[in-house]
C-alpha cells in the first residue's frame, strides 16, 4: 500500500508539472484576438515616406511632375522692363510686369497702399504698374526682330542693329518706361516701348 500510496503521489506531482507547463506555453503564444490579429496579421511597417514596392518588391519611383523653364514664355505679348540686353548673345533680360490703366489703375494702385488721393493720380497717368515679382527671363531675340520707340522711330534690320539700340535706350535703366514683348516660339520678335510716366 505504501508503494502504491508513493506512485499515486508521484503520478500526482507528474500531472500538476504537466499542466502547469502547458499553462506556460499557452500564455507565451500570441494571442489570435491581439493587435497583430486585429490589423490582419503582423507585417513590417513601412518607413515614412518610402515608395511602395512593385511587385518583384523592388520599390518603385515615385512620378514626379516636370517643371518649365521659368524663362521659357507661351506666345503672346507680355509687359516688362528690360534690364539687360546682350547683343552678342542675341539676347534681352527682362522682368515681366503687370500695367493698369484708368480706373483699373486706381483700383490697383489703392490695393498697393496707397490712400484714394495719390491713387487717383493715375486717372492721368499713362499706366500704373506693378511689380511682385523679381523673377528675371533671359529670351532670344529673333533675326528679324523690330523695335518701335516711343517717339515713333522703329529699329529694323539686322538683329545686332536692332540690339545695340534697344540697349541704348535702356542705358541706364530706369523706370520711366516699359516695353511690350511679343514673343513667337520662345523667341521676342517685337519689342515696343511705352511710356511709363506722365511725360513732363
Amino acid at each position: 500500500m505504501v508503494v502504491t500510496r508513493g506512485r499515486l503521489a508521484m503520478a500526482g506531482l507528474l500531472a500538476v508539472a504537466l499542466a502547469v507547463a502547458g499553462a506556460v506555453i499557452v500564455l507565451g503564444s500570441p494571442s489570435p484576438t491581439g493587435p497583430g490579429a486585429a490589423m490582419g496579421g503582423s507585417s513590417s511597417p513601412r518607413p515614412s515616406g518610402s515608395a511602395p514596392a512593385s511587385p518583384s518588391g523592388e520599390p518603385t519611383a515615385s512620378p514626379t511632375a516636370a517643371s518649365p523653364s521659368p524663362a521659357v514664355l507661351e506666345d503672346g505679348t507680355y509687359p516688362a522692363y528690360v534690364r539687360r540686353v546682350d547683343v552678342a548673345a542675341g539676347t534681352v533680360t527682362v522682368d515681366l510686369i503687370q500695367t493698369f490703366e484708368g480706373r483699373e489703375a486706381v483700383r490697383a494702385a489703392m490695393e498697393d497702399g496707397l490712400s484714394r488721393h495719390d491713387a487717383r493720380a493715375y486717372l492721368f497717368a499713362p499706366v500704373y504698374v506693378r511689380n511682385e515679382n523679381p523673377l528675371l527671363r533671359t529670351l532670344p531675340v529673333s533675326e528679324d526682330a523690330i523695335i518701335r520707340f516711343a517717339d515713333g522711330c522703329e529699329s529694323s534690320g539686322d538683329r545686332t542693329t536692332v540690339l545695340r539700340d534697344l540697349r541704348r535706350a535702356i542705358t541706364p535703366f530706369n523706370e520711366s518706361f516699359y516695353y511690350s514683348l511679343s514673343v513667337d516660339r520662345g523667341a521676342v520678335t517685337r519689342v515696343e516701348q511705352h511710356l511709363a510716366v506722365v511725360a513732363c
